[in-house]
């Protein structure tokens, strides 16, 4: 429980708390998110999002069970019961006492919702060197984005394709693909590259391949798009300078494969 003992005064922005518990998600970091699609009330993938939030839940000793799974479910597609909407499910570590070993006894989640645009600004991308220790990502943990905040400021942009040790990793909050030599590859899921929920519905569409991705290729590419479970398929109009044709043939059969996973 928290007592707030301070909300106003000469600094109007800041809100001081005594807590003699206070959530593990905040205090530790000990969560993970999705955010995906929902529209009309239905969530497509719903599934393979679970899957990977119950992974990264794992990792802090949690357990999803399918009963939360379909309370989740409910209460998120009831949300968006009418018209087009991104979400975003927070989920971790409720309150605790003291102590970074202290397990909460609960699950805490948080559940964000926001109508889709359907504007898409173009996407002119610059490749930077992703600043810090590489590892693996089975999941969306929340300390994980951010370090990528920080890595942001650090390098000063944001409209970004991350590399590390000559090797392409993936965007902010995205997956990469590069249409070169008659195929569509993305990075495998090596350290640093986010098991992309979109990622995995093209992959297993037969619409692209996984392999090491020399950041080289960003010079001799002849199309270029980002995915993600929100926003679906998304063209590149250049990168590092270099304009791309975001009406590549190429761009059809990775935009249908999509479009078929969510329908």
């Amino acid at each position: 429980m928290a007592e707030s003992y301070h909300e106003a005064g000469s600094n109007l922005s800041l809100t001081i708390q005594l807590s003699e518990s206070m959530p593990r998600a905040m205090a530790y970091g000990e969560a993970c998110f999705e955010s995906f699609l929902a529209k009309d009330g239905r969530i497509p993938l719903w599934t393979r999002h679970v899957r990977r939030l119950r992974a990264g839940l794992e990792a802090f000793g949690y357990e999803l069970d399918p009963d939360m799974a379909d309370e989740l479910h409910d209460h998120c597609s009831a949300l968006a019961r009418k018209g087009t909407f991104r979400m975003r499910l927070l989920l971790g570590g409720g309150e605790a006492c003291w102590g970074m070993f202290s397990q909460a006894s609960r699950l805490i989640a948080h559940v964000q919702r926001m109508r889709l645009s359907k504007d898409r600004p173009p996407l002119h991308l610059e490749c930077a060197s992703y600043p810090f220790g590489l590892r693996p990502k089975p999941a969306k943990f929340v300390a994980d984005y951010a370090e990528m905040l920080r890595a942001v400021r650090l390098v000063g942009k944001r409209e970004i394709i991350w590399q590390a040790q000559g090797q392409l990793l993936g965007g902010l909050t995205a997956n990469c693909w590069l249409y070169r030599r008659g195929t569509w590859w993305t990075p495998a899921c090596t350290s640093g590259v986010l098991p992309g929920v979109a990622r995995a519905c093209l992959l297993a569409a037969g619409v692209g391949k996984e392999a090491c991705c020399p950041s080289a290729w960003l010079r001799d590419c002849e199309a270029m798009a980002l995915s993600n479970a929100v926003r679906g398929v998304m063209p590149v109009s250049s990168i590092d300078g270099r304009a791309l044709p975001v009406d590549h043939a190429a761009m059809d059969g990775l935009i249908a494969a999509w479009m078929e996973a969510i329908a």
